[in-house]
């Protein structure tokens, strides 16, 4: 393997893995927010953002997710 493949590879990997810890955050972002709105909801309040903010959550994961599966040949 020359220099260049050999460099290549490793960056994929580094690239790899920091797409997916950006997965794994952007979900359990998700189920926070979904659980502690779940949990306000019976004293009577409730979050503002959370229905936009989850939606915008989603798109990130569908994307991030797509390429993060893209990557796995």
């Amino acid at each position: 393997m020359t220099f260049l493949s050999t460099l290549a590879d490793r960056v994929e990997a580094i690239l790899r893995s920091v797409l997916s810890v950006a997965v794994a955050l952007v979900l359990a972002a998700i189920a926070v927010i979904c659980f502690l709105e779940v949990l306000c909801r019976p004293f009577g309040g409730s979050f503002v953002w959370y229905d936009e903010c989850v939606g915008y959550l989603l798109v990130w994961l569908t994307f991030l997710g797509a390429g993060l599966a893209r990557s796995h040949h």
